[in-house]
């Protein structure tokens, strides 16, 4: 291998081993954390993240701490979601309700009352 291939090995692989680095600092291993859960995780896992935080394990706890990387909570509960349902998804070629249901952590009745059908009578809660 010439010089300029180990070059370009090692541009290309430079921000991972950046990122894995992480880890290593006290203040930013939870942040590796996340990026963990972005990366292979599923709504479980984002879960257990936002439990294990440092602050108290709440959601408020969880919020804050995202808060202060420069996230919010709302935007990252939703792309784990969205994340996790392609995954299940891709996966499988036929999805139960339930296993959407699982994997994306909802109930039948927040997943159908979170929409509006005005075709539909009201739902009552169970």
């Amino acid at each position: 291998m010439n010089l300029s291939n180990t070059n370009h090995l090692l541009i290309t692989f430079l921000p991972f081993f950046q990122v894995a680095l992480l880890s290593k600092i006290p203040e930013h291993a939870r942040l590796f954390d996340l990026v963990q859960v972005v990366a292979s995780g599923g709504m479980a896992s984002f879960s257990t993240w936002c439990s294990a935080s440092p602050n108290g394990g709440t959601d408020a706890a969880a919020e804050a701490e995202l808060s202060s990387l420069g996230l919010h909570y709302s935007h990252c509960f939703e792309t784990m979601r969205l994340l996790s349902f392609c995954t299940l998804a891709s996966s499988s070629k036929l999805l139960s309700f339930e296993s959407i249901q699982s994997a994306l952590n909802v109930s039948f009745h927040s997943f159908i009352s979170s929409y509006s059908y005005p075709f539909l009578p009201s739902i009552p809660k169970l």
